[in-house]
């Protein structure tokens, strides 16, 4: 089996997810934050490790670390926290639906600065030229899932700070890839998905407040602190954590964060990119392949879309699951990157994306099969 879907979830998992997830169930299944046994106690110290370690690596405020349920529901609470029927959001021409389908439920305006895929200084210039006397909320992608391109988001950041308007970032491609520092990067709130980059499981999401903005609530309920009072607390992260947190999926993602500070974010990035690098070299050579980016550089996540000449994505993609390479095909969620590349129409691409589990020896194994059977 060779796993290249790293951009929809990462797997295999570090060993010390499962057991940390099964110690949480088995050992200590208790309600965080509510009674005051043991076992919620223990729990409770669970949350709290996580949430500082998830500090620590984005240098914020543990009380700025917020648990969701996965990067939509952050972005979601994040955008629906601050927009409103008619304001403009700018954008970027990379974002995925978890950013553009609740802009449009709202009704906001929605401005869409290009992306220059081999010029950041143009991507920057871009979004401060789309800026207006009108505008909300900047709120941009910080790697494309279909291209892996990272967005300058430090000096996208900065524009918007420098003009008082608020900055959200989906980072569900770049955590625990890429560095990031809400407070070097000008960021406010910072979305993350906890299966993917940060080796945790499914059904946990976060969000990294950096920012005295008080959002308005998407979900309200018993939080355990403030029982007495009839409206939701004002102080985070209770404000934005209504109801039981899953302590299973926390205790997961912890390990998952423990397991990107051993193996060390700039070893991942670099061999993530390596790979990426070497995959479009050997790609590239073969002349019914379509590549739709320039040589990845050091911009560029372990992301790679192609088509194959006189074949659909699916059909590329089903023989690879063929032969036990699961892939991705389709458009990704994200219409606004393939309209940007010509794919929209055209059954979007295939997706290969790595993570710290990916060898040359299995991209040499792909490109094999591309050869014998889609060529």
């Amino acid at each position: 089996m060779i796993y290249f879907d790293n951009g929809a979830s990462s797997f295999p998992k570090p060993a010390s997810v499962s057991k940390a997830m099964s110690r949480a169930v088995s050992e200590y299944g208790a309600n965080p934050g509510r009674s005051g046994h043991k076992l919620c106690a223990r729990a409770a110290l669970k949350v709290y490790s996580c949430r500082s370690l998830l500090a620590e690596m984005f240098n914020a405020e543990e009380q700025n670390i917020v648990f969701t349920l996965n990067a939509t529901m952050s972005v979601n609470t994040v955008i629906k926290g601050i927009v409103e029927k008619g304001d403009e959001v700018i954008v970027s021409d990379l974002e995925h639906n978890s950013v553009i389908r609740p802009l449009k439920a709202i009704g906001a305006r929605i401005s869409v600065a290009e992306v220059c895929l081999d010029d950041d200084k143009k991507t920057v210039e871009n979004f401060k030229n789309t800026i207006s006397p009108y505008t909300k909320m900047i709120f941009c992608t910080h790697a494309s899932n279909v291209l892996g391109k990272i967005l300058p988001i430090r000096e996208i950041g900065l524009a918007a700070k420098s003009r008082n308007i608020p900055f959200g970032v989906d980072a569900s491609q770049s955590a625990g890839v890429v560095d990031i520092d809400v407070m070097r990067d000008n960021i406010d709130f910072l979305c993350l998905a906890g299966h993917k980059g940060l080796y945790g499981p499914q059904g946990i999401g976060v969000i990294v407040l950096n920012c005295p903005i008080m959002l308005k609530t998407l979900v309200e309920g018993g939080t355990g602190v403030n029982s007495a009072e009839l409206f939701q607390p004002e102080n985070a992260p209770e404000r934005y954590e209504s109801g039981t947190l899953p302590t299973p999926c926390i205790a997961g993602l912890e390990e998952g964060v423990r397991f990107i500070k051993q193996r060390g974010l700039d070893n991942i990035f670099k061999q993530e990119n390596e790979l990426l690098a070497f995959a479009y070299k050997e790609l590239s050579k073969i002349k019914s392949v379509i590549l739709y980016t320039p040589f990845p550089d050091n911009t560029y996540t372990g992301v790679l879309s192609f088509n194959i000449k006189g074949k659909t994505a699916d059909e590329v993609a089903e023989i690879l699951n063929s032969q036990n390479i699961f892939v991705r095909s389709g458009l990704h969620c994200a219409p606004f990157a393939h309209k940007k590349i010509g794919t929209l129409n055209e059954g979007g691409t295939v997706r290969i994306s790595f993570g710290a589990f990916n060898s040359y020896t299995e991209i040499k194994t792909f490109l094999a099969i591309i050869q014998k059977h889609c060529v």
